[in-house]
């Protein structure tokens, strides 16, 4: 399941994704705070560090930029993707339920929301594009540019534990990764959530081959692959499948 939120508002703050997190909290804590809880936390008060059942990107246009925030144009577009179904309904119900959201000062007003059409996977290669781009980062927690030696063995890490915890167990077969058009992109976060200290994020976004397991490849069409997926990381889309 796929789909569009448009969403009103004067500017974007740069560091976007804690925000929209922010905005898919309060929709399910509003529709069911039990499922809320379960998914952010355990023990009642503990971060859940669980990879979650979803992934997000943000589309924007904008008429200006001030070096913090992307003034915008007309309303941003937050796109999820999930095959969760009781996430989808709690999200879409908590969403339409709240409507207006406010983050740090910021106010936006839900304008719209449609479905988006998702496509089945038969083939074990796929040439897929970023919606929201790519980032890896290795056991010591360094971001991974594309052509490092170690990229595709921790792409194929977070791909096996993204799946394993949805469905229980990881990638059916080998996955391999070939780049074609990808460009860096560097992101920054919210430092006050972040150790107090700004935070950036090394990403890749363009066109890149998957070769897998089809139902693998299905799955991380709708759950995303990449770390950091809940802030507007990983989502994808299909270009081709190769027969």
């Amino acid at each position: 399941m796929r789909v569009k939120f448009k969403i009103k508002g004067d500017n974007l703050p740069v560091d976007y994704s804690f925000l929209t997190l922010s905005m898919i909290k309060e929709s399910l804590k509003t529709s069911n705070q039990e499922y809320y809880e379960s998914l952010f936390y355990f023990d009642g008060k503990k971060s859940n560090k669980k990879p979650k059942p979803f992934c997000t990107a943000v589309l924007l246009k904008y008429r200006n930029f001030d070096g913090e925030h992307f003034i915008l144009e007309v309303p941003f577009e937050l796109l999820v993707s999930t095959p969760d179904y009781y996430f989808f309904v709690y999200l879409y119900n908590g969403m339409v339920s709240v409507k207006e959201f406010e983050y740090k000062g910021y106010k936006y007003v839900l304008e719209s929301v449609k479905m988006l059409k998702e496509k089945e996977i038969k083939s074990n290669t796929v040439v897929f594009k970023t919606i929201s781009p790519i980032c890896v980062k290795n056991k010591q927690g360094r971001y991974l540019d594309i052509d490092d030696n170690n990229f595709q063995m921790e792409l194929k890490y977070y791909a096996d534990g993204i799946l394993e915890s949805y469905r229980g167990f990881g990638l059916k077969e080998d996955l391999v990764f070939k780049p074609i058009q990808m460009r860096k992109v560097v992101r920054k976060l919210s430092k006050e959530l972040i150790d107090g200290r700004t935070y950036y994020v090394n990403s890749w976004h363009g066109i890149f081959i998957l070769k897998a397991h089809p139902d693998d490849l299905n799955m991380l069409y709708k759950l995303g692959l990449s770390c950091r997926r809940s802030e507007a990381f990983g989502l994808l889309d299909i270009v081709t499948e190769v027969m």
